[in-house]
């Protein structure tokens, strides 16, 4: 599992597929998954949008809640904990995002 925030959820989506398409995320264990299982395994869901998240200080803030929560309900994230630099594996291939409007919810 992914959790991420974004003012501009198109344009992160895109970020995140061209680079997986071209072989060249960021993240490595991510990349590895993508290029096993292929697109068709990775589910990308917003699941909290508003004015609320308007103000990129409350989507992070959602964010570091949110990825707080589900390592405390032991999911394994790809998102990496910059304070120690270690993530999970065995991860769930689902990326959530908190953005200020809903535009979609598979990848493009």
């Amino acid at each position: 599992m992914y959790i991420g925030e974004t003012e501009e959820l198109l344009a992160r989506l895109g970020k995140h597929s061209a680079s997986l398409k071209q072989n060249q995320h960021d993240c490595k264990e991510l990349q590895e998954d993508w290029n096993q299982f292929g697109k068709e395994k990775f589910t990308f869901k917003v699941i909290c949008f508003g004015d609320a998240y308007s103000s990129q200080i409350m989507r992070r803030k959602k964010e570091k809640s949110v990825i707080k929560q589900k390592l405390a309900e032991s999911f394994l994230l790809y998102n990496i904990d910059k304070s120690t630099g270690q993530n999970g594996k065995n991860y769930q291939m689902i990326t959530m995002y908190f953005c200020k409007n809903k535009c979609l919810t598979t990848i493009p």
